[in-house]
């Protein structure tokens, strides 16, 4: 489940439906943007990973621990993912080069933008994204990652 917990209304309800499909031992993997995270202290609501409603109720360490543990399935271990947090942060820095945001303002606008245009914002995002990157490590270090990963094993 990656991110998507933070879009529903009732967690808890689907993380018992998820249970029910999981086989005995089988293991979920959950990933959301983390409220505590350096990117939503320096950004506040401007940061790309609070811009959803629950986030900041589901989007702690110990709040995922106890999402698992009330549904019976064991929170093993709540870490940071890297992989997402340099996006996240270029998306907070430059928002309108996130190709994910372009793209939905795209549809709803009903246009197109030229080839040649939409290959230079996505490069000048991936630049950021890398750019971002000694950012980004730094969070990990300090264990205040954008988004965290836990992965809860099914129990009894």
């Amino acid at each position: 489940m990656f991110h998507v917990l933070e879009h529903l209304r009732d967690p808890l309800h689907m993380l018992t439906k998820v249970r029910a499909w999981l086989r005995p031992a089988g293991v979920l993997v959950i990933q959301v943007p983390n409220a505590a995270s350096l990117q939503a202290r320096l950004f506040g609501r401007r940061c790309m990973g609070s811009t959803y409603r629950a986030t900041s109720c589901i989007g702690r360490r110990r709040t995922l621990r106890k999402l698992a543990a009330l549904r019976l399935l064991d929170g093993r271990n709540a870490s940071g993912s890297w992989r997402d947090n340099g996006p996240l942060l270029a998306a907070s820095l430059a928002p309108g080069l996130d190709p994910f945001v372009e793209r939905e303002r795209l549809l709803s606008e009903h246009q197109r933008t030229p080839p040649l245009v939409t290959a230079l914002r996505r490069a000048t995002f991936l630049a950021t994204v890398w750019l971002c990157t000694p950012l980004t490590l730094l969070e990990a270090w300090a264990q205040c990652p954008a988004t965290l990963t836990v992965l809860a094993q099914k129990v009894g």
